[in-house]
C-alpha cells in the first residue's frame, strides 16, 4: 500500500488557500476547504535518484515483446530484426529474447518466437524472409521473391526431389552468400504463380518447366506433374503450355507440348496418363 508522509502539512498553514508538499517521490496537494483540509495525490515527483525512478516509470509502460511482435502470427511465428526494430524494439531486447529462450535464431536476422507451431518448411520461410527483411509476408509481391523450382515442388508436396537448397525467382538479378540458397532471375506472369500457405510460389505447371530448364531428371519431373494433376492443383492445359518450349530437347516437333507431356508420363510409368491427356481442361489451383 502507498504510504504518504503528511507530517510536513503543518507548514501549509502559512498559505490558507492551498499547500504543495513534497515527500520522497509523492507530491501531495492540500487545499483548504470549508469542511477542512483535503489531500490529493498528484503523482510522481522524483527528487532523489531521478534516473532510477524514470526507468521504473518507463518499464511500467513496456508492452511485452511477444505482443509487440504481432507480425509473427501471420509469418509462421517468425520475425526479422528489421521488423522488430520497426515496432520500436531495440537490438538489445532482441538479443535478450534469444538469450532467455523467448525466441530462437533460425537464420541471420530471422527469429522464431517460443511456442510457435512447428512448421516443416521453417528453413524455407526464414530464407524467404531474408530476401526483403523489412517487408511483411502478406505485403510481398513477386518483386520480393517467389518460391520456385525444387522448393516450389516441396511446398506443394509434389514429387520426390530433395529440396535442401532453397530456390527463389526474382525479376532482378540478386546475389546471396548463403550456399543453401539459389536465386533465379525471371519475370513471372500473373498466371504462373499463386500463394500457398501465405507464400508466393510458382504454380506446378511453371515449376515443371523450371525443372526441365534446370535439366532435372525427366522421370522426377513427370512425377511432379502427375502429383499436380492427381491432386488437381494444376491442369493439363497449363502444363502443356508451360513445357512446350522444351519439346526440341526431347526430339519432338516444335510446339508439341502435349506430345512432350505424354512422353514424360509414359517414360515414368505414370498411370492414368491417357485419361489426363483426353481431358486437357483439368482443374485449377485449389
Amino acid at each position: 500500500m502507498l504510504q504518504i508522509d503528511t507530517t510536513a502539512l503543518a507548514a501549509s498553514t502559512a498559505k490558507p488557500s492551498q499547500a504543495l508538499v513534497t515527500t520522497g517521490r509523492i507530491r501531495v496537494q492540500t487545499v483548504r476547504m470549508a469542511t477542512g483540509w483535503q489531500q490529493t495525490v498528484m503523482g510522481s515527483w522524483p527528487l532523489i535518484n531521478h534516473s532510477t525512478t524514470q526507468m521504473r516509470h518507463n518499464q511500467a509502460r513496456v508492452v511485452p515483446p511477444d505482443q509487440r511482435l504481432g507480425v509473427s502470427e501471420d509469418q509462421w511465428g517468425l520475425f526479422t530484426k528489421r521488423q522488430a526494430e520497426d515496432v520500436g524494439m531495440a537490438w538489445t531486447t532482441i538479443a535478450r529474447l534469444a538469450r532467455d529462450a523467448g525466441a530462437e535464431r533460425v537464420a541471420p536476422g530471422v527469429y522464431r518466437l517460443r511456442g510457435a507451431p512447428a512448421d516443416e518448411h521453417l528453413a524455407l520461410r526464414a530464407a524467404w524472409l531474408q530476401l526483403a527483411p523489412d517487408v511483411r509476408a502478406w505485403e510481398r509481391t513477386p518483386a520480393q521473391g517467389v518460391v520456385s523450382h525444387r522448393s516450389a515442388a516441396a511446398l506443394f508436396g509434389l514429387g520426390e526431389l530433395p529440396a535442401d537448397v532453397h530456390q527463389f525467382t526474382l525479376p532482378a538479378r540478386r546475389q546471396t552468400r548463403r550456399p543453401d540458397v539459389r536465386l533465379h532471375r525471371a519475370t513471372l506472369r500473373d498466371d504462373e504463380w499463386t500463394r500457398r500457405q501465405g507464400q508466393p510460389v510458382t504454380r506446378p505447371s511453371r515449376t515443371a518447366a523450371d525443372l526441365l530448364g534446370d535439366r532435372e531428371d525427366p522421370g522426377a519431373v513427370a512425377r511432379v506433374i502427375a502429383d499436380a494433376l492427381r491432386t488437381a492443383v494444376d491442369n493439363v492445359a497449363a502444363v502443356v503450355k508451360a513445357i512446350t518450349p522444351y519439346t526440341a530437347r526431347f526430339g519432338l516437333r516444335p510446339g508439341d507440348g502435349a506430345g512432350l507431356l505424354d512422353l514424360l508420363l509414359e517414360s515414368a510409368g505414370i498411370a492414368k496418363r491417357e485419361e489426363w491427356l483426353v481431358s486437357p481442361a483439368g482443374s485449377s489451383d485449389r
